[in-house]
């Protein structure tokens, strides 16, 4: 039943998005907005069934995945983790979605404008601690972590750099979490606040550890 969860939550979504969309009474609704909320594309209402479609698409990929890794040693030692962040990660994003949905759908353009930026900064500050904290306990394989030629070659630059990894990407993830909330308070540049905190998350969850990655393996080398 476990690994069914993703694809049941994606289902369940996307039966509730079809249902809520039916309500609208629009036919016509925006869709898209600029860095100051104005409404810059409208389409139609069944638009907003692309991301559960995207959804229950991901949870039957993971599914395949499953089975056709259900024999590999090294993707089996982090299935566990695989699945957590996974499931956390959707769970996370039909969050973003029914915000946005909600707000595109009943809101003006003013609110999301300073609203949109926060969400999107609080999904990911979440995402990012929840990866972060399994970062130190995935074991070396060539699926989900940091997946360079210096960690996979070696078990001890694996080790350190996903270390490195947890604990510079849970610095990240509160920087953007920070970012988000100071964003509100931003008026017109509350998109650029927002975009700034990702690029540090980004920084710090991917480009740092790939960087002291490389460092490790070097200095073992020198050694």
């Amino acid at each position: 039943m476990k690994k069914y969860l993703c694809l049941i939550i994606s289902l369940l979504n996307a039966v509730a998005t079809a249902i809520y969309i039916a309500l609208i009474d629009k036919d016509i609704v925006p869709i898209h907005y600029d860095f100051y909320g104005n409404v810059d594309n409208e389409g139609s209402k069944w638009s907003f069934m692309f991301l559960p479609a995207i959804l229950v698409v991901m949870a039957v990929v993971f599914l395949i995945i499953e089975k056709v890794m259900a024999k590999n040693i090294n993707y089996q030692k982090n299935s566990k983790y695989l699945t957590i962040c996974i499931t956390g990660f959707i769970v996370l994003m039909l969050a973003m979605f029914w915000a946005l949905l909600i707000l595109s759908t009943n809101g003006n353009g003013k609110i999301i404008g300073k609203v949109v930026p926060f969400i999107c900064s609080v999904i990911l500050g979440l995402m990012g601690v929840l990866f972060s904290n399994f970062m130190p306990k995935i074991k070396p394989n060539g699926t989900f972590g940091i997946r360079v030629s210096a960690t996979l070659n070696n078990e001890t630059v694996w080790k350190k750099t996903h270390r490195f990894a947890g604990k510079t990407g849970m610095v990240g993830s509160f920087l953007v979490l920070i970012t988000g909330f100071v964003s509100l308070f931003c008026g017109d540049f509350s998109a650029v606040v927002s975009i700034v905190g990702i690029v540090i998350f980004v920084v710090t969850i991917a480009v740092l550890p790939t960087i002291y990655a490389y460092r490790v393996k070097a200095n073992m080398n020198k050694g």
